[in-house]
């Protein structure tokens, strides 16, 4: 076992000993005092009731991503905002029934079976928990959470309630994603050596990814979907995580180059940046040839091994969306349906030991970088 999952290993133990001592292959033992969140098969067979916490430019794109899948299967009942205006012209926007007036309101609603939360990142954990609170089933965009230390309170806690959580890796749960996990499991890459993730587009004017305050910086906000395809596709932990960069004036990343070791001559280099455009593919070399990814975090099309271009199209629909290839949210939607439904407290596509690996992964590069939350401060972070 690496050394880099050994001190998570240590650090949860105690914690996780307690809270998941009830869990069983990943479901909600039948034993725990908590209400089971779906009662019946017949509830289970009835449409998956959404509440959108808060509303948000991609919140309005998920909430049009449901539109494409079935009725029966997904609805959206439910939105808050902290201005009532904007969750009222949300509501009005997607035939919205219930708008309330606090995240409070929406976490007691009766109307919600499951929570998608798009809110900035510092508050990601503070929503999280209350949902899970009062019952609701969760989504949370990436970061999950702001450090590794909120991230084992927060899975802890889901578990403890009794509800499922996942981290919005929705990259997981596209056709992409399935097929080259399938060309990789039948050698046609031979063995995998080296993945090489750019992705850099400019953000400057883009407030929660420019200030410290916000839990802005481009690891959280796109390092994320480099970290975790170098993960997916390698399929463990890496045993060294090497970091260099730049800051802006307010003390957060605008870039980094990170190089990840596997062993074994494996590695991977991913190269950030929030002011300059990059290429943004991925590249999985093995010794038997190299499938190249454009758009990694949502491929509709890649470069196969024998150099051939295979597509993968979105859902056909007349519907736009704020941000490009943002239709494949509905992959994401069903899966949580899925896991929902068969009473599982979290995805196989990504799964919560992944969000810790990919939380102790992004405190490394920022202890690095010198990045520094004030939510760091009660944490770990500092040890």
């Amino acid at each position: 076992m690496h050394k880099f999952w050994i001190q998570i290993l240590y650090k949860s133990r105690n914690m996780l000993n307690r809270q998941l001592s009830c869990m069983q292959g990943g479901k909600v033992c039948p034993c725990r005092d908590s209400k089971p969140n779906a009662e019946s098969n017949a509830e289970t067979a009835k449409p998956l009731r959404w509440g959108m916490a808060p509303v948000s430019l991609i919140a309005d794109d998920f909430v049009t991503a449901l539109k494409v899948l079935p009725y029966q299967h997904h609805v959206v009942t439910a939105c808050t905002s902290t201005y009532h205006s904007v969750a009222q012209a949300f509501a009005a926007k997607h035939n919205i029934p219930h708008v309330y007036n606090s995240f409070q309101e929406l976490a007691r609603s009766p109307n919600v079976d499951v929570v998608y939360i798009s809110s900035l990142n510092p508050f990601h954990l503070e929503i999280c928990r209350m949902m899970l609170d009062h019952g609701k089933h969760v989504l949370c965009e990436k970061p999950l959470c702001m450090n590794e230390d909120q991230t084992l309170q927060l899975i802890g806690h889901s578990h403890s309630k009794g509800c499922f959580l996942m981290e919005g890796i929705w990259s997981r749960c596209v056709p992409a994603y399935q097929y080259i996990r399938k060309q990789i499991e039948a050698d046609a890459l031979g063995d995998v050596l080296n993945v090489k993730c750019t992705l850099g587009l400019p953000m400057q004017k883009v407030g929660r990814v420019m200030r410290r305050s916000l839990g802005g910086g481009v690891t959280l906000e796109l390092g994320v979907y480099a970290l975790q395809f170098a993960l997916w596709v390698f399929g463990y932990a890496p045993s060294n995580v090497a970091a260099n960069g730049k800051l802006n004036e307010d003390g957060v990343d605008e870039e980094a180059n990170i190089c990840m070791k596997f062993g074994l001559g494996r590695a991977a280099e991913i190269m950030l940046s929030s002011t300059k455009r990059f290429d943004n593919k991925a590249v999985i070399q093995g010794t038997k040839g190299s499938i190249t990814v454009p758009d990694y975090w949502c491929p509709v099309k890649i470069l196969d091994v024998n150099g051939t271009e295979k597509t993968f199209p979105l859902p056909k629909s007349g519907l736009s969306t704020y941000f490009p290839n943002r239709l494949a949210l509905s992959f994401e939607a069903e899966e949580v349906r899925r896991c929902i439904t068969e009473h599982k407290s979290q995805s196989d596509l990504f799964t919560h030991k992944e969000s810790l690996e990919l939380s102790y992964i992004e405190d490394q590069i920022r202890r690095q970088l010198g990045v520094i939350y004030t939510e760091d401060a009660v944490a770990n972070f500092f040890k």
